[in-house]
């Protein structure tokens, strides 16, 4: 049960040959899929559709909508009434130019309308692309220098048993530059090694990104 209008969709209006593929997998291995459904009640037993459809359901994971922290939501003028702070493309508040936000906290409008409400995605992907951009403007403004901007792009690898599936967009936001996506054991063994990569890291406070904002 997904809000998205199509399998593939993701927040942003899809990647390439994405909805295709994803249909194709869950159609393979006879799993049944509801395209624009808003879940509306969850019990022990079934799990209630805003149309009034009620499916019976024995183990259910379910991925609430987000919210903003209450602090933030509480304070007058700083955030919209789900608790997310309104940006500009400099990442600074519209209304207090002190004030910087990256990441999940950020307000960000959806790519498009869809009969059911589709959130943008904040990925940790893009949120380190946010950051960056912000501690440059940030200095900028300390230092009395421009503030600059970038497009954000998205690259994410979703495992899928013994494969995994790639999928790219530049910018995020359409009309794009690059829309693609691709599956294989290669992709697999490319997550597994970023995973080790990503961790080393950490361990080490190595905190440095690359030329990827990893």
């Amino acid at each position: 049960v997904t809000p998205e209008p199509f399998l593939g969709h993701f927040g942003v209006g899809g990647f390439g040959k994405a909805r295709q593929f994803f249909e194709g997998e869950l159609e393979q291995r006879d799993i049944h899929y509801l395209n624009s459904a808003a879940i509306s009640k969850i019990t022990k037993e079934s799990v209630e559709l805003a149309d009034g459809k009620v499916y019976e359901s024995r183990y259910s994971l379910v991925i609430p909508p987000l919210a903003g922290a209450r602090v933030v939501a509480d304070t007058a003028c700083l955030a919209n009434p789900k608790g997310f702070i309104s940006v500009d493309a400099h990442y600074r508040h519209p209304n207090f130019s002190n004030i910087y936000a990256v990441g999940v906290a950020v307000a960000l409008p959806p790519v498009e309308e869809t009969p059911v409400a589709v959130n943008f995605p904040k990925t940790g992907h893009m949120t380190e692309q946010m950051a960056r951009i912000a501690a440059r403007n940030i200095a900028a403004q300390v230092n009395g220098g421009k503030q600059t901007t970038h497009e954000l792009m998205v690259e994410c690898i979703m495992t899928m048993g013994d494969k995994a599936a790639h999928v790219r967009a530049d910018p995020v936001r359409p009309p794009r530059n690059v829309s693609e996506m691709s599956d294989g054991k290669h992709w697999l063994w490319a997550k597994r090694f970023f995973a080790n990569y990503y961790l080393w890291k950490i361990k080490r406070g190595v905190t440095r990104s690359s030329n990827w904002a990893w």
